[in-house]
């Protein structure tokens, strides 16, 4: 099942909110596979850029002041035009970040005795316990030698371990958790779902939309970003970066040619 994050009860929002929010350390959760968030990177980079754009340019000034013939700084030059491509992609991105906030939630992989989750976009994508499929252990090596575990249950649901005993633990977690799950539905133990089912309310009743209002969404809401604007913030923030880092690169070559001394 695919959903809207917006269009789920605002008791099932608040709560994915909370158990994402958790590291962790949320009880109702088995394992979880969450990325880490680019807003603080793209910062960094960004300040970092401008810091060796001003560095650059002193540098230069310098030998300027010094009437050392640019030909020894083609490497600074160089080195210019890398900060600008570097400042110019993370400022597109921190732009399309305004455009399109973060989600209240993070983005991951997350395994419920009721089922798996996954949260990506605006979107939240789970697939029920008893809709599982049978899960796949895959061992990788390379030249010889143990490398990771992967442990697929089909679709986007593929997590990965640094050894099999943590890949054995979280697939019989899982599966314990799934018959707990059908247990619980088949004897319709309300109290006992509720418990363990951050989407209870919408497993008991049978829907997972909010009935449709003419007032604003309460509680949390999630931009949906179109997958075309995706393509367009790093394709453009690469090709913008690109434009800018040759565009320095000329004015600053033009600036000290040999003529200007």
């Amino acid at each position: 099942m695919k959903h809207r994050f917006n269009d789920l009860p605002r008791v099932v929002r608040e709560r994915l909110v909370a158990i994402t929010q958790s590291n962790g350390k949320d009880p109702r959760l088995l394992h979880t596979a969450t990325g880490w968030g680019m807003g603080w990177f793209r910062w960094l980079m960004a300040i970092g850029a401008l810091v060796a754009i001003g560095a650059c340019m002193q540098f230069l000034w310098e030998r300027h002041s010094h009437h050392i013939h640019p030909r020894h700084d083609q490497e600074v030059f160089a080195g210019l035009a890398a900060a600008t491509f570097v400042f110019t992609v993370a400022a597109v991105g921190i732009l399309y970040t305004r455009l399109w906030p973060p989600p209240p939630y993070k983005e991951g992989l997350f395994a419920f005795r009721s089922g798996l989750m996954q949260t990506d976009g605006g979107w939240v994508t789970f697939t029920p316990a008893g809709e599982l499929p049978r899960p796949t252990l895959v061992t990788v090596r390379r030249n010889g030698s143990y490398s990771h575990s992967r442990l697929e249950f089909g679709g986007p649901f593929s997590f990965h371990f640094s050894s099999n005993a943590s890949a054995e633990k979280v697939c019989d977690d899982i599966l314990t958790g799934k018959a707990q799950m059908l247990a619980m539905l088949a004897a319709r133990d309300t109290a006992a779902i509720t418990a363990i089912d951050p989407f209870a309310e919408c497993t008991l009743s049978g829907q997972w939309t909010a009935p449709p209002s003419a007032m604003a969404i309460e509680g949390p809401t999630a931009a949906i970003i179109p997958a075309a604007a995706r393509a367009v913030q790093w394709l453009g923030g690469v090709f913008l970066g690109a434009v800018a880092a040759g565009c320095m690169y000329a004015m600053f070559t033009f600036t000290f040619r040999p003529g200007a001394f």
